[in-house]
């Protein structure tokens, strides 16, 4: 299986404590970040990961070479100057078109089990599945409107519930509903037009998920990932 790593972020939030360190490389516990996940997907099946690289490629693509190190194959799509979620989705079509392929960020691991989530996508023809821990604290992050498996809406803020993950199945088919421009965000230019066909599913990935996109998340993944 295939995914795709959204690593070409700038992480504004998290600068001033990773200074100049691309945030896919954040050590954590002795080992850049971005490790853990490959590990993750590589033991959820997925063997060749193309990887969207931006801020600091260089510097990204010298600790993931070819990814034979890790155990998977790696394709890197690079991009020029920022192109927001979706258009690095969309520069990277040509690499991902075919088959479903999960989508996932470079600063994001959950404690779930992405094969079924791939396997389940795949038998229901959804357009997208979007994995979900369900959160039982406040915090704050994206929210899903479900119904039954079907997600009907999205919400950012604080809030309880089902709280998208970032880690997405999706059909090729999905590359229809693209804008035509080059720079858009996934989650409010791509998705809204997915959720309205009624064809985005949610699948439940546990309770267990970090984000190092802030320094608090950052911490916690030092201690979740021991």
């Amino acid at each position: 299986m295939r995914a795709f790593v959204l690593a070409g972020g700038l992480g504004t939030r998290i600068r001033p404590v990773l200074g100049q360190t691309p945030k896919p490389l954040a050590p954590v516990n002795g080992r850049p970040f971005i490790f853990y996940l490959i590990e993750l997907l590589r033991s959820n099946g997925f063997s060749e990961l193309v990887v969207s690289i931006g801020y600091k490629r260089e510097v990204v693509k010298a600790a993931l070479g070819d990814g034979s190190s890790l155990g998977v194959k790696v394709i890197y799509s690079e991009e020029e100057r920022p192109l927001g979620t979706g258009g690095a989705l969309k520069r990277a079509a040509p690499l991902l078109k075919g088959s479903p392929f999960l989508l996932c960020n470079g600063d994001s691991y959950v404690w779930g089990d992405l094969r079924a989530m791939m396997e389940g996508h795949t038998r229901s023809g959804a357009l997208a599945t979007v994995g979900y821990v369900y959160q039982r604290e406040e915090a704050k992050g994206g929210f899903l409107k479900v119904e039954g498996e079907v997600v009907r809406g999205f919400s950012e803020g604080l809030g309880t519930g089902p709280m998208s993950t970032g880690f997405v199945a999706m059909s090729p088919e999905a590359f229809n509903f693209m804008p035509e421009a080059d720079e858009f965000s996934l989650e409010q230019d791509l998705m809204p037009k997915l959720v309205s066909t009624g064809k985005v599913r949610a699948h439940y990935l546990g309770e267990r998920f970090v984000d190092i996109g802030t320094p608090e998340g950052y911490e916690r993944a030092k201690v979740m990932l021991k």
